[in-house]
């Protein structure tokens, strides 16, 4: 395994923690207050803040190393980012219902 497979790993597996991270907080809001768009957009900002951290990340390590590997990483990154609003905002609302 070389050094840009190790790194597209924890590329991925920080997105997938943010969002797990975010998730939890705002199931925990919503089961304290039960206010769905107040859960949805803290966490989601939360989310979006956490992802642009890693993308900035990204950009400065995959500058130095390739174009090629700085354009898939992005892109990559960018599909996760919208891929995680879109599931969270779905979970929350499955919670939502599930309430009652």
């Amino acid at each position: 395994m070389s050094i840009i497979d190790l790194a597209y790993l924890a590329f991925v597996l920080s997105f997938l923690i943010s969002f797990l991270i975010t998730y939890h907080i705002g199931n925990e809001k919503m089961l304290r207050k039960g206010a769905y768009f107040s859960a949805l957009l803290t966490t989601g900002l939360l989310n979006f803040i956490v992802n642009t951290f890693i993308l900035i990340i990204w950009f400065l390590y995959a500058f130095q190393k390739d174009h090629l590997l700085l354009f898939g990483g992005m892109t990559l990154g960018i599909c996760f980012m919208l891929l995680s609003q879109l599931l969270l905002a779905l979970f929350l609302l499955k919670t939502k219902k599930s309430m009652g």
